[in-house]
């Protein structure tokens, strides 16, 4: 079997890449003729235009010399954290277990990896966080029958923070008078500062990182609101809105401007060859209504439009 120079950071960074990405996009010379390599190896395989992807056959090489390369650091991680009278906690960030195990906070982090850390009793802390406006107070209720009334921190602050294990734990939302009718969701905390919050609605930030807190936050509100997306109108932000769509069972309604192509025409931005708007896998609502972005190949920040005057029906 080739060995693998994991010491080299660069090479250790395309291994990571192959081994988390169903493709990658190989743009340096000196990856296109290691990858050439590997593929003679029927490590990898082209699947289009300076792109790859890993075979059975790699992946299991690749991963056997990531973790051949890991047990050799252990010792000296291990040595280090003594050396400087650290204890890794129970429960800690990723980013911070990345930094203190493998000197890198955006370490990507597998499978056996993780495994490893649990037999030793060290748990990856979720990071997750979402915030909450409201015109409307409610209180949240627990499965011990513990209550948390958040309409005076909603009056006072005008907005609130839940974080992933209170998500978990939350059974229901009592609201104190009539229920919001939409729920929208936001991936921007501009957007979430400077949205026109009607009476009716609940606005979220939801970062990226966050959306697996969307489905239990949902079905924890009484009578099934509308749910709504307010992101950039990207493809690839779009594909990411039809993903989380699916996750909550719910179509895709994304929040745009009454007068979209006036503002791709002020503000759109040209997309590049890899970020073609295509109308696979999007309705057929969707597509009359992304039709000026689809027609031009522009894109929109969310935060160029935020302080549209109306928005379409």
């Amino acid at each position: 079997m080739q060995r693998i120079d994991m010491e080299d950071d660069a090479t250790r960074q395309l291994v990571a890449a192959l081994l988390a990405q169903p493709e990658v996009r190989i743009r340096r010379r000196w990856a296109a003729l290691q990858l050439t390599l590997w593929c003679e190896q029927g490590w990898c395989e082209p699947c289009g235009s300076a792109l790859f992807r890993v075979t059975d056959a790699g992946r299991r090489a690749l991963q056997t010399q990531w973790q051949e390369w890991e047990l050799q650091r252990r010792p000296d991680e291990e040595n280090r954290l003594q050396r400087l009278g650290i204890q890794l906690p129970e429960q800690a960030p990723a980013t911070v277990l990345g930094a203190l195990l493998h000197g890198d906070r955006r370490h990507v982090w597998h499978a056996d990896e993780w495994q490893q850390l649990q037999e030793q009793g060290i748990t990856p802390l979720d990071e997750a966080q979402i915030r909450l406006r409201s015109a409307v107070g409610f209180s949240l209720f627990f499965p011990d029958g513990g209550m948390l009334d958040l309409q005076e921190p909603l009056r006072l602050l005008g907005e609130c923070l839940l974080t992933a294990p209170v998500v978990a734990r939350l059974t229901k939302f009592l609201w104190h008078s009539q229920p919001p009718q939409r729920v929208i969701t936001t991936t921007s905390h501009a957007s979430f500062l400077l949205y026109p919050l009607a009476e009716h609605e609940l606005l979220l930030w939801l970062p990226t990182k966050a959306y697996a807190l969307l489905p239990a936050l949902l079905a924890a509100m009484p009578g099934a609101p509308a749910w709504w997306h307010l992101g950039d109108l990207h493809p690839q932000a779009l594909q990411q809105a039809v993903a989380l769509a699916r996750s909550v069972g719910r179509p895709l309604q994304p929040i745009l401007p009454a007068n979209l192509d006036e503002f791709l025409a002020a503000y759109g931005k040209p997309l590049d060859a890899a970020s073609q708007w295509r109308v696979e896998g999007l309705s057929r609502e969707l597509q009359i209504r992304l039709a000026p972005a689809l027609m031009a190949q522009r894109w929109l920040e969310q935060e160029a439009f935020i302080l549209a005057p109306a928005w379409q029906p």
